[in-house]
């Protein structure tokens, strides 16, 4: 396979379009728009018929004819990267994808994953601040004490969306994130870990010693206006055993559309 300069990267667009997925599409959009880096990879320029987009945040995603000949070096390439730094992993856009990297990976001792995909179907209503809580939004400075741990006790929420953003001035630059704040330390948060013009994905955390007392679903309800005041579409994923997650989608007012498999491209230690 081929990689397609950045200036033709559209020409991939029927096939993720012609996929009918729903998930992660933000990773996709963003990198066609020139948001995100990373590579994409075709079989041919002019007409794509097969293409693995590769985001740098470690999503990869696998659309179009699904050409076991063609892509196997490449796939088999990228497991041998042990491509552990972002969790890399990538996803089927179909159940042929997803025998033809099972062909390709199951050999190789590679581990199978699923995640659920969730579609907006009902608005909730307005979110509320619980007594004690501020709403802030995500800084470049709060997203360096996400970043290093300081603001959410000792890595209480994963970083992994502010670095793969390029750090927190780029994260905070498009001015969405929300965070309910407790006595100066981040409790739960709600923003992008993907980002286009169309779409955002959610990124949806709270630190262990606050949860259970409902903040997530309040927090993840006024990030959801955040966006749908800016004509953002929102994009909800996590693994199928997440179950706190899932009830985290139910409570805003999202319902599972469909549930996408792929492989890790790393080795477990």
């Amino acid at each position: 396979m081929d990689e397609l300069p950045q200036h033709l990267y559209e020409r991939i667009l029927p096939l993720v379009e012609a996929s009918g997925i729903h998930g992660h599409l933000a990773f996709v959009y963003e990198m066609v728009e020139n948001r995100r880096p990373g590579h994409i990879y075709v079989d041919q320029a002019n007409n794509p018929n097969t293409t693995l987009v590769c985001n740098d945040n470690g999503f990869y995603l696998a659309f179009g004819r699904p050409d076991e000949t063609l892509v196997r070096p490449l796939v088999e390439h990228f497991f041998h990267l042990n491509l552990r730094e972002n969790y890399t992993s990538l996803l089927a856009s179909s159940p042929e994808w997803m025998t033809v990297l099972g062909r390709i990976l199951d050999p190789l001792g590679a581990e199978q994953f699923s995640r659920l995909v969730f579609a907006r179907a009902a608005r909730p209503g307005q979110a509320l601040i619980p007594a004690g809580f501020s709403l802030e939004p995500i800084t470049e400075e709060m997203g360096q004490s996400i970043l290093d741990g300081t603001g959410t006790g000792g890595y209480g929420i994963a970083n992994w969306f502010i670095r793969i953003a390029g750090g927190p001035k780029a994260y905070a630059a498009p001015g969405l994130g929300l965070a309910f704040v407790y006595q100066g330390q981040i409790a739960s948060l709600c923003g992008y870990c993907g980002l286009s013009k169309r779409e955002a994905e959610m990124e949806v955390g709270t630190v262990p010693a606050f949860q259970g007392r409902g903040l997530a679903p309040q927090v993840s309800t006024a990030f959801l206006d955040q966006c749908l005041a800016r004509g953002l579409e929102l994009g909800y994923t996590c693994d199928s055993k997440n179950l706190a997650s899932i009830k985290v989608a139910h409570k805003i007012g999202f319902v599972e559309v469909e549930e996408i498999h792929g492989y890790q491209l790393y080795k477990e230690n």
